[in-house]
């Protein structure tokens, strides 16, 4: 690859200011941010009731920073600015007119990635995962949600944008998984009062 034409490409894909300028993307960006801190108080509070205390404090943190990541990345726009990059770069080595093969090539990797990735943290996770499954799978949820939006294939932008009880698809996947985190969270917290931390 053409490191001078990649530099060109992300430069001009560069768009200062923020991503999602209505009110649904405000608002999601807050709910991120509200996920994040519900995330970062399990973490520190607990209760932990596992096994592997320590091990359920690191997952609660490890999904805080990812959560404060995709709150950045909702206002900041930083997947849009890299598809752009993507097909700048395809353009200028001229293999734009085969980008669904590349495309396909990367959401079948990312399948597998997760497919080995998922069950693998599941299992070496499975004493802190138990109780935390439901935080586990959201994530992983908001996560590959992310990743397959970023690749901006066609037909999974067409399956994305469809509409479901006037609301659409992928922000209902993306609700969705944030408001499971957000209940379990608070729900982990409740616990507190009732429970010593570990």
């Amino acid at each position: 690859m053409n490191t001078s034409l990649l530099l060109q490409c992300a430069r001009e894909a560069l768009d200062p200011g923020f991503g999602d300028r209505d009110l649904y993307g405000y608002v999601m960006t807050v709910v991120h941010l509200a996920a994040a801190s519900l995330a970062v108080i399990v973490a520190v509070k607990g209760p932990f009731r596992s096994r592997a205390p320590r091990t359920e404090r690191w997952l609660w943190g490890i999904g805080a920073t990812i959560l404060v990541a995709l709150a950045i990345n909702k206002q900041l726009d930083v997947q849009s600015m890299l598809v752009a990059a993507a097909r700048c770069v395809a353009r200028g080595e001229g293999w734009y007119e085969n980008r669904r093969e590349y495309q396909t090539e990367v959401i079948l990797g990312l399948v597998i990635a997760a497919a080995i990735i998922v069950p693998t943290v599941i299992f070496l996770l499975r004493k802190a995962v138990i109780g935390n499954l439901a935080f586990v799978l959201s994530m992983s949820a908001l996560v590959g949600f992310v990743l397959l939006r970023a690749i901006s294939f066609h037909h999974l932008d067409v399956v994305f944008g469809t509409d479901v009880l006037s609301f659409r698809l992928h922000r209902m996947i993306e609700v969705a998984a944030l408001v499971t985190v957000i209940l379990v969270a608070a729900m982990r917290l409740q616990q507190s009062g009732s429970a010593p931390a570990s």
